[in-house]
């Protein structure tokens, strides 16, 4: 899966490069930085090393992005019930 190929346009890119500026999420900025990385043409290998994360990282990203867009891309622990730490 080395090979994924991600063609954003250049609207989508421009959207998607400003939403990563402007996230207050680092992670979130992280997966948009992935896929304007493989955008670009890199590869996942490159694109893990460039963004200090694994390779199993990008490839899950690249995936879900290919799959739901760009809402593919939120923090998918939002239903995960009720926290067991509060400020207590």
């Amino acid at each position: 899966m080395d090979g994924i190929v991600i063609c954003l346009g250049r609207s989508r890119n421009a959207r998607l490069r400003k939403k990563a500026r402007q996230t207050d999420d680092p992670k979130l900025a992280t997966r948009y930085r992935i896929i304007l990385n493989l955008d670009e043409g890199r590869a996942v290998s490159d694109t893990a090393w460039a963004l200090q994360v694994s390779r199993s990282t990008v490839q899950r990203v690249a995936r879900r992005f290919k799959d739901f867009g760009e809402a593919g891309l939120a923090d998918r622990r939002e239903e995960n019930g009720e926290r067991k730490v509060d400020e207590d």
